[in-house]
């Protein structure tokens, strides 16, 4: 399956894509000193502590072999960086690659550790062909700080940028129907590969985490001729310099990129002892399982996936109601805007809830706020139905607007295909959703039948 999904890329139609085709790419813009109050990248982020972050310069040499080029990204326990691995000849594979430098922290189980332990069971699988479908970690290796801090750092093999930012190089901002076909093909061939060989739940599905491959090598090349007289913008304060991640790689010279499955920080063990019921996912992207405090499994990445075509196929999220005026996370918002799309929860989902209400999270979990939560009511201010199924806040419930609504891209049997291969993952009860592989024989994924839509938008 996965060979012939590869091997259909060349041949799927070419798309115009006005204005992201192209021979050439602009150079980084000249250096520039940042004024002291500007929030530069991770020091945005609500939890950030400038001291958990190790303090990477250009030029310096990590393991004494990486070579720090540029700054390619953040996150909230990491900064990523392109190095040149000056251990390998110009002729071998991986001689650039993302370097991830973590943050210092006291977890039980780091996310690097946990990353780790994921690569390993991918590389066991290597011989599989949905193997190409991931990036493993190729080194690591621990830095320390003058003070003796530790931080742990992994390599990885350099990609182009992620899916989110790759969707806004196209028309409108969102793929066209053939080509969500043939991505959803393949995180479905992902995750089945991580579910049934290596037993892990991926549990942070988003296009951030979803890298795109260079459709070519002089993509890369272009952008270290151009980077080699020009120094990233940064903030120097006192003793610290922090960085501003502002790599482009360019305009696209060809379609032929492929997709890879990547951060397995937050993945869990499916196999685990005993019932998973802590906080996952991304807010927008979050299953019902997880805000009632059920156990979730396997089945939580599924509901990402249905989440996440309407980010592909629409270029925005299906759920966008989650968040009150300040922009703050609420959850019965986000299950307001489930009961609107998907109807009512049924009544064994609700009898599961209401047994598992007053079951204790052991060890508690902390909220931003710092508050130790023993409760998955107290974590996400519930509870949000009444002992008879009733929900609580059904003034925020909207009466006027259905999932089909939602889709505008296609329509026509076409449309209702899609609705019923999205409701095979929408599903209020886990138990109730499709698994990966069964997901992968619905008849909406046929890539030889499309809309009109998509034949309008190719060459003759």
């Amino acid at each position: 399956m996965l060979r012939r999904l590869m091997q259909a890329l060349p041949r799927l139609p070419k798309i115009r894509l006005p204005g992201i085709l192209g021979n050439h790419i602009q150079a980084p813009a000249a250096p520039i000193l940042l004024p002291s109050n500007y929030l530069v990248d991770e020091e945005g982020l609500s939890a950030y502590d400038r001291d958990k972050f190790y303090p990477v310069h250009p030029g310096e040499r990590f393991n004494n072999r990486y070579r720090i080029i540029t700054k390619l990204g953040y996150g909230s326990m990491s900064t990523v960086w392109l190095a040149q691995d000056t251990s390998r000849w110009f002729w071998q594979p991986h001689r650039y690659v993302a370097l991830k430098v973590s943050t210092s922290h006291q977890l039980s189980i780091s996310p690097i550790q946990r990353e780790l332990e994921v690569s390993q069971r991918i590389e066991e699988h290597s011989k599989n062909p949905e193997y190409a479908l991931f990036r493993p970690v190729l080194d690591h290796f621990r830095v320390h700080r003058q003070d003796g801090t530790p931080h742990r750092c992994v390599t990885h093999a350099l990609m182009r940028e992620p899916m989110d930012q790759f969707q806004a190089r196209w028309p409108d901002e969102r793929f066209t129907p053939t080509f969500v076909k043939l991505y959803v093909k393949f995180i479905l061939e992902a995750l089945d590969f991580l579910h049934t060989k290596c037993n892990f739940i991926h549990g942070d599905l988003k296009m951030d985490n979803i890298l795109m491959t260079f459709e070519d090598p002089s993509v890369l090349q272009d952008l270290l001729d151009g980077l080699q007289n020009h120094s990233m913008p940064r903030k120097v304060d006192g003793d610290r310099t922090t960085y501003l991640a502002n790599v482009d790689f360019g305009q696209l010279r060809s379609l032929r990129v492929l997709l890879k499955l990547t951060d397995y920080d937050r993945a869990q063990p499916g196999n685990f002892d005993g019932p998973m019921r802590h906080p996952m996912q991304n807010s927008v992207y979050r299953a019902p399982e997880v805000l009632m405090g059920l156990p979730w499994s396997y089945s939580l990445d599924i509901w990402n996936v249905g989440v996440l075509m309407w980010d592909m196929l629409e270029g925005r999220h299906l759920f966008t109601k989650v968040a009150n005026g300040d922009d703050e996370y609420r959850p019965a918002l986000h299950i307001a805007q489930m009961i609107s799309l998907l109807g009512h929860p049924p009544s064994d989902f609700l009898q599961s809830e209401k047994a598992w209400r007053h079951v204790q999270w052991d060890p508690p979990v902390p909220k931003d706020s710092g508050k130790l939560c023993r409760y998955p009511h107290e974590y996400w201010d519930g509870p949000f139905f009444d002992d008879q199924g009733k929900f609580l806040y059904e003034d925020e419930v909207s009466k006027d607007i259905q999932l089909a609504d939602k889709v505008t891209a296609i329509e026509g049997d076409e449309k209702v295909m899609f609705l019923d291969f999205a409701g095979q993952m929408l599903a209020w009860s886990p138990e109730h959703r499709k698994t990966a592989r069964e997901l992968l024989e619905h008849p909406w994924l046929d890539v030889g039948t499309g809309p009109a839509s998509d034949n309008s938008k190719t060459s003759d």
